[in-house]
């Protein structure tokens, strides 16, 4: 079942700021659809209930490679958009939210080209360049609905398959829902500005909990219409802004 909430039932007040984000809010369109975050939320590798296998401590953060997707929460009840703080971020009222409910739903096939998902987004995908070295593969998907809920991700790996850097694009805002304490760092990245946050919600059971110390790293930014993420347990804070800076 597909949610109708859009950026006109957002919550803002009467400050001036507000209602400039509220308006831009509105020209970029609606939420992603609940089949999306159905399909993030409920990935096996974010259950706590998902069986353990022994891996190198350089690879132990790999289980939640896809945590930052798992932020792509709908703002149901319980879920209270900050307006007034950031553009594309949302704290929850507390550290501990009910987890997303729904049907897993199949991986998303991987997508040949970035030609080929450039022209499924409708936009010209940039990505970061020069990669790490340990990059030595990619995988390319592209999930959501046609025109403006579409999201391209690309998952960079290391020569044994494991995830070690991922990128995110969309047309319009990523609604990204962060935990209540999570401590957000407005960054330069080239000649615009970013949000940096370490730290996201582990689903434990019938919650989701927000853990800052968990070493995932995201840093959104835009360029024009056009948002991007980067996300990774390995690379640092300056590292991110480097590779995101490199793509203008």
């Amino acid at each position: 079942m597909t949610h109708n909430l859009t950026n006109e039932h957002l919550p803002v007040d009467d400050q001036p700021t507000s209602q400039a984000i509220a308006k831009l809010l509105r020209d970029f369109g609606a939420h992603p659809s609940q089949e999306f975050h159905a399909r993030q939320a409920n990935a096996p590798w974010l259950q706590a209930t998902a069986p353990q296998r022994r891996v190198n401590w350089y690879w132990r953060g790999m289980l939640m490679a896809g945590l930052m997707l798992l932020l792509w929460f709908t703002l149901p009840s319980g879920f209270v958009a900050a307006l007034d703080e950031f553009f594309g971020l949302y704290r929850a009222p507390s550290d501990t939210v009910e987890a997303p409910q729904g049907t897993i739903l199949p991986e998303a096939p991987a997508i040949a080209t970035l030609e080929e998902a450039s022209a499924l987004v409708g936009f010209d995908i940039l990505t970061p360049s020069p990669l790490p070295e340990i990059v030595q593969q990619s995988k390319i998907t592209v999930t959501g609905e046609q025109p403006d809920n579409m999201f391209a991700r690309i998952d960079y790996r290391d020569a044994y398959g494991y995830s070690y850097l991922s990128l995110t694009a969309k047309r319009g805002p990523l609604y990204l829902q962060i935990g209540a304490t999570a401590n957000v760092e407005i960054v330069q990245v080239g000649n615009v500005s970013g949000e940096y946050v370490q730290g996201g919600f582990i689903v434990r059971g019938n919650v989701s909990e927000w853990d800052s110390s968990y070493a995932n790293k995201t840093l959104r930014w835009q360029i024009g219409d056009i948002s991007y993420s980067l996300s990774s347990v390995h690379l640092s804070k300056q590292a991110l802004i480097d590779l995101a800076a490199g793509m203008q």
